[in-house]
């Protein structure tokens, strides 16, 4: 399988059926204190993120932190990722 790789989809060309899952992200989070979103790579977890803080607008009462860990190999390289800022 090739693997496809792009920039994440947003606005216009964010795909109208997809709206539910903006909504579904919405209601979760009003709910909850904390929201942990994971998928397989491609799934549109970037996309829907970004089409939610989008359409959230600067008024948005929520935080959002997206930590893109691709290519770490052991756990200590992940906490490293998430903790140490890159220069």
């Amino acid at each position: 399988m090739k693997n496809t790789t792009g920039n994440p989809v947003k606005g216009e060309d964010f795909f109208e059926d997809c709206q539910i899952h903006v909504d579904d992200l919405r209601e979760k989070l009003r709910s909850k204190a904390h929201l942990l979103i994971t998928g397989p790579r491609r799934s549109g977890k970037t996309s829907l993120i970004s089409e939610f803080r989008m359409q959230e607008g600067k008024e948005a009462e929520f935080d959002c932190i997206n930590l893109v860990v691709q290519g770490e190999t052991s756990a200590v390289d992940f906490y490293r990722h998430c903790i140490i800022r890159p220069a």
